[in-house]
């Protein structure tokens, strides 16, 4: 069944809010700038190493020579779900310029967007998806805001991202644009088929989940 798709904006990511460190700008090198420029871009975001080292298109020594030297500085904390901005990152991104405002995400496609039943928890889903591969989509990381939980993958080879948004008993999936690319649209099937496999249904929109009708709107 063909789809027609149509693009939304895509809200803005949370930014950094503090205030720039006083004194001096610390000497950071150009690789290291980049790594903290990217986790300054969702303050609320822990990214996995794979995730930054496909964003960033750098070698796994050298992400892991920065990230140690940003940790050591304390501008970078590490935990088994990946590596986040410190409150004194945050300052030193600010000072660098790195963050003036919101970044708006792309565009995006939406692909699904559906309620959970009772017997399914948000909480469930961030855990049954959270740090988990799909075919063509790496995880990249997850961000918890207020009353929203964001999980990102990206697609295979070209980096777009696909989303799911959680947020109170409703989950979102979209692919970035524009008009979505088709890679991380065909992907993004199988982050579809891992939830409903919590509803106790397989995929699709006879089944209760709502996807893109003919008309690319959406439909139960």
């Amino acid at each position: 069944m063909a789809t027609t798709e149509r693009e939304i904006s895509a809200p803005a990511l949370p930014a950094c809010d503090c205030e720039a460190s006083p004194g001096p700008v610390p000497s950071i090198d150009e690789r290291d700038a980049r790594v903290l420029s990217e986790l300054a871009q969702d303050c609320e975001a822990t990214v996995a190493f794979q995730g930054l080292r496909r964003r960033l298109h750098v070698h796994q020594q050298a992400l892991a020579r920065a990230l140690k030297r940003l940790q050591d500085d304390g501008l970078v904390a590490h935990d088994e779900n990946g590596y986040r901005l410190t409150d004194a990152g945050c300052r030193v991104a600010v000072a660098m310029g790195a963050v003036s405002a919101p970044r708006l995400a792309a565009p995006s496609v939406p692909i699904l967007q559906a309620l959970l039943p009772p017997h399914v928890s948000s909480e469930a889903v961030v855990e049954r998806l959270s740090g988990r591969w799909f075919r063509g989509l790496r995880w990249y990381g997850k961000s918890e805001g207020p009353g929203e939980t964001t999980l990102t993958w990206l697609a295979e080879p070209d980096g777009s991202a696909v989303r799911v948004r959680m947020s109170g008993g409703s989950f979102a999936v979209e692919a970035e644009g524009p008009l979505g690319s088709t890679k991380a649209f065909a992907a993004s099937r199988h982050i579809v088929a891992a939830v409903a496999d919590l509803y106790g249904v397989s995929a699709g929109p006879s089944r209760g989940l709502a996807t893109l009708s003919d008309r690319g709107t959406f439909a139960a």
